[in-house]
């Protein structure tokens, strides 16, 4: 929702959810509920540049975006806050963390079991999941966040 509208909606009650980080969470009108072991994505910054459009670019060219998403890299990586220390943080301003119960994280996986099913329809798109899916099971599983409620 673009400019106050979203704000004005939240004061009237007529947004039900909303997704945001834990240090952005102190911004909504009053505090919120959150899961902690379940994610819906990871926070993610993308620069994304057609090969048409990357090959008419000089080497020049080249070269300042590649330092220049470098530099955005790192300094993104440098300002991010610790996701535990976000956390523990929003708890302590009236936020409630909850862990999702196995069967409601089943639930969830299956209801967008089909969308992820249409997007795998398209070849280069499902070759995409499946490197993400590898990159997964390679990492280790993030913790989940301690449960809290107020006055904890």
């Amino acid at each position: 929702m673009p400019g106050n509208l979203f704000t004005q909606a939240l004061a009237k009650g007529e947004v039900g959810a909303t997704e945001t980080s834990f240090g952005r969470a102190a911004g909504l009108p009053k505090p919120s509920t959150v899961t902690g072991n379940l994610a819906l994505y990871p926070k993610i910054n993308t620069l994304v540049i057609s090969q048409n459009r990357l090959a008419r670019l000089t080497a020049q060219e080249r070269r300042v975006l590649q330092e220049a998403a470098d530099a955005t890299r790192e300094w993104a990586k440098q300002s991010m806050s610790a996701t535990a220390a976000e956390a523990a943080a929003y708890c302590k301003r009236g936020g409630t963390i909850f862990m999702a119960p196995v069967q409601g994280i089943a639930a969830f996986q299956a209801a967008v079991a089909p969308t992820i099913g249409r997007l795998e329809k398209d070849p280069a798109t499902k070759a995409l999941i499946a490197r993400i899916r590898a990159l997964t099971k390679s990492l280790p599983a993030p913790a989940a966040l301690p449960a809290c409620s107020p006055g904890q």
